[in-house]
């Protein structure tokens, strides 16, 4: 079993859809669809209930919610210690956008920027312009950069972690010129 399959099985029951699970992810909607059925063969278990109002975990699927979760988390642990010692970019990156800004610009470049920037984890917020224009101005999306950049040992640059691991600076002042669509 791959620790992917798990990763996206526990996105999908976060967000409440295989497409928002595919875009928070970085992949597409049927790639999401082809690995959770592998993940069901592979345990002989149905864990979703899909239909028109999202997507639901079935009793088997809520018994491994709990061992997914670890498995993901041991998963992520193993990569942050490795990446610490070979000197990458690592953190967090919150998107947002409406669902075909987000289908068809972002989760293409977060798939590229995952192959480039392992150490980098994704979050993509899918909604309304005004939900989204909320989310950037309290600052649960947007951009994340530190004050101070850090020199790695291959000579990169990365800013400084936060308490979460992340480092934050507001994009400007005031509203989004332009909320996303």
């Amino acid at each position: 079993m791959r620790v992917e399959r798990a990763r996206y099985f526990l996105a999908a029951l976060r967000t409440g859809s295989l497409r928002s699970a595919a875009a928070d992810c970085g992949v597409s909607q049927p790639t999401i669809g082809q690995q959770l059925t592998v993940l069901e063969v592979e345990l002989d278990v149905v864990l979703l209930t899909r239909s028109p109002g999202g997507v639901r975990a079935t009793p088997a699927g809520e018994a491994l919610i709990a061992p997914f979760t670890r498995l993901v988390a041991a998963e992520d642990a193993v990569r942050e210690a490795a990446l610490a010692t070979n000197g990458t970019y690592q953190g967090r990156v919150s998107i947002g956008g409406g669902s075909v800004t987000v289908e068809t610009v972002v989760a293409p470049v977060v798939g590229r920027l995952l192959a480039e920037h392992p150490g980098l984890r994704f979050s993509v917020r899918e909604g309304p312009s005004g939900d989204i224009e909320r989310s950037v101005l309290s600052g649960d999306i947007g951009p994340r950069c530190g004050h101070h950049a850090r020199r790695t040992t291959t000579g990169r640059t990365r800013p400084p972690p936060t308490d979460d691991g992340t480092a934050r600076r507001p994009h400007s002042a005031g509203p989004p010129a332009h909320p996303a669509p």
